[in-house]
């Protein structure tokens, strides 16, 4: 709804104050520079005299009321200028909240047609592979991570033998190394060949 409002003319209006201003200061320094009476101020009545003094503390009195107007003017333009940027921030975060709620509703949507699918069938520990796997490369990718991450495993187990066993051999650490870097370096590459195929199918 805010949105859709139109917004204030601030810009306009603070320029035509500052016109407006400056007007005014000319007219006053016209004012004084050449006074419209006689320059010999013994020679004036009574009454000129006073109207001069009205006259310039109505236009000084005029100087301050704009002046406020001007600091105003500064303030209401930088809150407006806030309120903009407060409104394109707003207008991110809806978007992003529209691409995730987006999102949500797809991921609800295939939760749902799982459901649909295996509701039917009782899980158990000999099925339950079968029914999270959605193809032999899926469960064959969960299989290498799992291996993956147990080789490191592995690894901080044989470093944590050597810092604490002083007599561990070096031919049995050299051995277990070899044998866990072959392992994992074909692991990784079996990997990323499955992960290749899945992209292109």
């Amino acid at each position: 709804m805010y949105e859709n409002q139109e917004e204030p003319e601030l810009t306009s209006t603070y320029n035509k104050n500052q016109k407006l201003v400056d007007i005014i200061i000319k007219l006053r320094s016209d004012f004084l520079k050449n006074p419209p009476y006689c320059q010999n101020l013994l020679q004036k009545d009574r009454a000129k005299i006073e109207l001069e003094q009205k006259i310039l503390k109505y236009t000084e009195k005029i100087e301050d009321d704009w002046r406020n107007i001007k600091e105003l003017g500064n303030k209401l333009n930088q809150e407006y200028q806030q309120s903009q940027d407060q409104r394109a921030k707003l207008k991110q975060l809806r978007s992003f909240i529209s691409e995730a709620n987006e999102s949500l509703e797809k991921e609800i949507k295939r939760m749902e047609k799982f459901q649909n699918d295996h509701y039917h069938q009782e899980v158990n520990e000999d099925n339950i592979l079968k029914i999270l796997s959605l193809n032999q490369a899926d469960e064959q990718i969960c299989n290498l991570q799992a291996n993956l991450s147990g080789f490191r495993d592995t690894y901080r187990y044989v470093q944590n033998r050597i810092s604490t066993n002083r007599n561990v051999s070096l031919e049995w650490v050299c051995s277990i190394v070899k044998q866990l870097a072959e392992q994992e370096f074909n692991d990784i590459q079996l990997l990323k060949k499955c992960q290749r195929q899945l992209v292109k199918n």
